[in-house]
């Protein structure tokens, strides 16, 4: 979970040990964050972030994940929805309609495969933006999610980086 979050954030994480009784030594390092050396001009308007707000809903069965993602999203300026499972995240999504649905596929009680499909075949649905974010990232995965019928498909850990070029790419 910590190198997930961390490579979350463009970082990485190192653990290093002397062996049995003589500790561990964890280095995490995460870029600094651009900082504006001057104030804005006092009456001119603050500018605002590149990207529109997007309204987006996260499916996946860890809630350390939609928990990470989702604080990620939302210091981005997104607002997010987390669902558990598929049929909790198809009830969230005919009933907030979001932007962008990002699904895990290995989930309890359907594939995301299966939950991309059902999207896909609401026409009140079929035109929101499917991400799958999965550990499962070899080809033939890769073939499926675009066979289910995702735009695009990533492979966990992602940064934060490709995540928000996902989410912008259809603007």
């Amino acid at each position: 979970i910590a190198k997930q979050m961390v490579e979350l954030h463009d970082g990485s994480i190192d653990i290093a040990s002397g062996g049995l009784g003589k500790g561990t030594q964890v280095t995490i390092r995460v870029p600094l964050a651009a900082v504006a050396v001057d104030p804005p001009a006092e009456g001119t308007a603050e500018i605002s972030p590149a990207a529109p707000t997007r309204r987006i809903l996260i499916i996946d069965d860890i809630p350390d994940i939609t928990s990470i993602v989702s604080s990620l999203l939302e210091l981005m300026g997104h607002k997010t929805y987390t669902a558990g499972n598929g049929a909790e995240g198809i009830k969230i999504a005919q009933a907030e309609r979001p932007d962008v649905i990002l699904c895990d596929i290995g989930l309890p009680d359907m594939s995301g495969y299966e939950v991309a499909q059902f999207i896909r075949q609401d026409r009140k649905l079929r035109g929101i933006r499917l991400i799958a974010l999965s550990g499962y990232a070899q080809e033939k995965d890769l073939e499926q999610s675009r066979a289910a019928g995702f735009d695009q498909h990533l492979a966990k850990p992602v940064n934060a980086a490709s995540l928000e070029a996902a989410i912008a790419q259809d603007e």
